[in-house]
């Protein structure tokens, strides 16, 4: 896995069991102690977004791009068990309950 990322290879986060989630995917690749907790999240959310979605434009606030994000209580960097913390949700520009 270091050789794969350290040559610019686009690791993404997911499964090949379609009864196991990408939750459970991203713990095995946590425990396996490889990865910062940064580059974990780099591969889970924008890697892994624009492998499954290449014509969309993700991670950048531009005019044109859907307004869909969320916020979290925490940094998920400092601690991986942040990414549960969601204090607001955003779709399209729009508050989600």
């Amino acid at each position: 896995m270091n050789l794969l990322h350290d040559n610019g290879v686009a690791l993404a986060v997911g499964s090949d069991n379609v009864t196991d989630s990408f939750l459970r995917e991203f713990a095995n690749l946590q425990g396996l102690g490889v990865f910062d907790n940064l580059i974990l999240l780099k591969m889970w959310t924008d890697r892994t977004a624009r492998a499954v979605f290449p014509n969309r434009q993700f991670g950048a606030l531009a005019e044109g791009n859907k307004a869909g994000f969320l916020a979290l209580e925490a940094h998920p960097a400092e601690n991986l068990q942040n990414v549960h913390k969601t204090k607001f949700r955003f779709k399209h520009g729009f508050f989600l309950r």
